[in-house]
């Protein structure tokens, strides 16, 4: 699971809004030969369970190991914003030790004007 947090000038958005029918569109190219990847987040905005905010979730999987670009569309207050990570995917320890350390890691955050992202949880690579 890959979970992505946006606030705005310090404070969670609890307010998202729908863009192509989901709070968020994740895209991801691999390092190398541009392997591309594009994921919808868990549940619909009219479900009744799907909070517009502040977290995103996409079940994601990295397939190898190597470097992976991230990109992040979401809507709020009327603007749609893309966020841009960058993720290093070089063991599953290595996921596991980072994850619980994602605000100490300054090239994992994106902003866009006042909005600010943050990868809180990376996907765990497939065995192959």
């Amino acid at each position: 699971m890959l979970t992505l947090r946006v606030s705005r000038d310090g404070q969670p958005v609890t307010d998202l809004e729908p863009y192509l029918g989901a709070y968020g569109h994740l895209v991801a190219l691999r390092e190398g030969d541009l392997a591309y990847l594009h994921v919808h987040p868990g549940g619909e905005p009219s479900d009744g369970q799907t909070l517009p905010g502040p977290d995103i979730e996409f079940g994601a999987e990295v397939p190898s190991a190597g470097g992976y670009h991230l990109y992040l569309d979401f809507k709020h207050a009327g603007v749609v914003r893309t966020a841009q990570f960058t993720l290093d995917a070089t063991s599953p320890d290595e996921f596991d030790h980072r994850a619980h350390q994602y605000d100490a890691y300054e090239q994992r955050r994106a902003r866009d004007q006042r909005h600010d992202v943050r990868l809180l949880r990376e996907p765990h690579r497939t065995q192959t």
